[in-house]
């Protein structure tokens, strides 16, 4: 009886304990759904705000006009297509090329400065505007798989084009905006400053100079926005917004394995391509661990209300489900790179000879690492699986800054993320609900890409990457890609966007506390 007795008390601990643990779970739900809205919502800040009426045709087609213009990066006479470019640029702003302080730091970068008048309110600090003029190039041989020309064509609602999704859009759409805003004759109370790369898809170095010329030159912001984020569609039942709030970081490792030669018809039991082989399964089977990243947190408990039941059971409870949201994030090479550092094999060689065995071969990795982790921390996590594996003795994993002598590739450390409870997120959310009249959902994200932003980390309080254009999975694909397009009646809303961050700019976070611009000396050289 005493031990039918205990196994019932057993019995009952364990389901008053269920009952105590979905009670809980169910709180949480509820609390966090349904009770809790988030403290950087603040969906009214903008709301009287008025913005001038936009033609969203002309918008259109003064955007598939700047797509005519190739500007590839690396692309042949790079010099003749950009100067043009900047020429149609002023003749199609003429008002903002007259009125605003125009310069050209870096090749062919540009930096427009708009003075404010503060008037009889305290001094803001300045805000910068970014976005890049250059794109990738078009292969020839995806040319068939366009349905509309890859340099600017407008069919059935779309503008197609390089650069229509990245970033040249935005160079057009934010001077659109300026100039409608100047012939209003709007001024700002603020100075605002725009900075428009010139080579984004090629490391940002006409970035990391006007970075580098701003901290010269004492200017300190209160805000950078750049691309990144997104509106995205058919992921949740309405359209999400994510803000990216923080990005990775870079680094080229070439991995090296080694062995000994000799000829291919008498071969040895081990080869440099046969250990390089190896290493790159090893990798591939043993990533660099997960974890949620705080902004991925905030991205969950933000997006909670638009998940189904069993989701929002999920992401209200992360104390208790982390582990298993990091492990269903696995099935998504999109979301599986917020929850890790990640490192990708892009390029391989070996040999010199048909019948002679090679001595070495190696592969180029792509590492992306994510805050708190740095490029060395890579290196020494690729490093400790070979040895973990046996194969240290013939490959080695190290940082490089040079592939083929041609290409200059500067590891960058992951900046600081900008938090979610700041002034510059609570005010970009506040123009997305002005904007989207709060028919979407506003999260923090973290980009798992690089962005120009990266850059600016020691000259702006807050980084922020976003911008409105709407994507699905689909047309995320065509980045870099065949069929790269843009909604037309999007580009008029990125244009409404830009009116009301610009009108509306004196509303960001407090006076200016001047805390003094970081020296040359102290940027890193990522920086300079």
């Amino acid at each position: 009886g005493g031990v039918n007795m205990c196994g019932g008390g057993v019995k009952g601990l364990l389901l008053w304990a269920v009952v105590l643990l979905a009670t809980l779970l169910a709180y949480n739900v509820v609390d966090k759904v349904y009770l809790h809205v988030p403290a950087h919502q603040d969906k009214d800040v903008l709301r009287d705000l008025h913005i001038p009426a936009v033609d969203g045709a002309h918008i259109a087609e003064v955007t598939r006009q700047a797509l005519s213009h190739k500007t590839v990066t690396l692309g042949p006479k790079r010099k003749e297509i950009f100067e043009e470019f900047h020429e149609w640029l002023r003749q199609t702003f003429p008002v903002l090329h007259s009125r605003l302080e125009v310069e050209k730091p870096h090749n062919h970068s540009l930096i427009f400065v708009w003075r404010g008048e503060p008037g009889d309110g305290p001094t803001l600090a300045p805000i910068l505007l970014m976005a890049h003029m250059d794109v990738v190039p078009v292969a020839e041989e995806t040319l068939h798989q366009w349905d509309g020309s890859p340099w600017g064509e407008i069919k059935d609602g779309w503008l197609y084009g390089r650069g229509s999704l990245d970033d040249k859009f935005q160079v057009v759409t934010l001077l659109y905006a300026t100039e409608v805003l100047l012939k209003e004759g709007f001024t700002p109370k603020r100075d605002i400053y725009i900075a428009l790369g010139d080579d984004e898809e090629h490391g940002g170095a006409g970035a990391a100079f006007m970075a580098k010329l701003f901290a010269e030159r004492g200017i300190h912001f209160a805000m950078a926005l750049d691309e990144g984020g997104v509106i995205s569609e058919g992921v949740t039942p309405r359209p999400a917004a994510v803000v990216a709030l923080g990005e990775k970081g870079l680094g080229t490792i070439k991995v090296t394995a080694t062995a000994n030669g000799g000829h291919a018809g008498m071969p040895n039991p081990e080869t440099a391509p046969g250990f390089l082989a190896r290493a790159i399964r090893i990798l591939e089977k043993n990533p660099p661990p997960s974890r949620l990243h705080p902004l991925m947190r905030s991205f969950f408990e933000s997006m909670s209300p638009e998940f189904s039941l069993p989701k929002q059971i999920l992401t209200t409870n992360l104390w208790l489900t982390e582990p298993l949201v990091v492990w269903t994030l696995q099935s998504s090479s999109s979301l599986g790179a917020t929850t890790r550092s990640t490192i990708a094999p892009v390029k391989l060689s070996s040999g010199t000879a048909a019948n002679a065995l090679p001595q070495t071969a190696y592969a180029i990795y792509n590492a992306r690492p994510m805050e708190p982790d740095t490029v060395e921390d890579v290196v020494r996590y690729m490093n400790a699986m070979f040895r973990r594996y046996g194969i240290s003795h013939a490959v080695q994993a190290q940082l490089t800054t040079h592939e083929d002598g041609n290409y200059h590739l500067t590891p960058t450390e992951p900046p600081k993320s900008t938090l979610p409870n700041s002034d510059a997120f609570r005010f970009v959310s506040a123009a997305i609900h002005r904007l989207t009249n709060s028919t979407v959902a506003v999260s923090p994200y973290l980009l798992p890409a690089m962005t120009d932003s990266r850059h600016y980390r020691l000259v702006a309080d807050s980084i922020v990457r976003f911008c409105p254009m709407r994507v699905t999975p689909e047309l995320v694909s065509t980045l870099h890609n065949a069929n790269e397009r843009i909604r037309v009646d999007n580009l008029k809303e990125i244009v409404e966007w830009f009116l009301i961050l610009i009108k509306g700019s004196d509303r960001l976070g407090t006076p200016a506390s001047n805390p003094g611009p970081p020296t040359v000396e102290t940027m890193r050289a990522t920086d300079l």
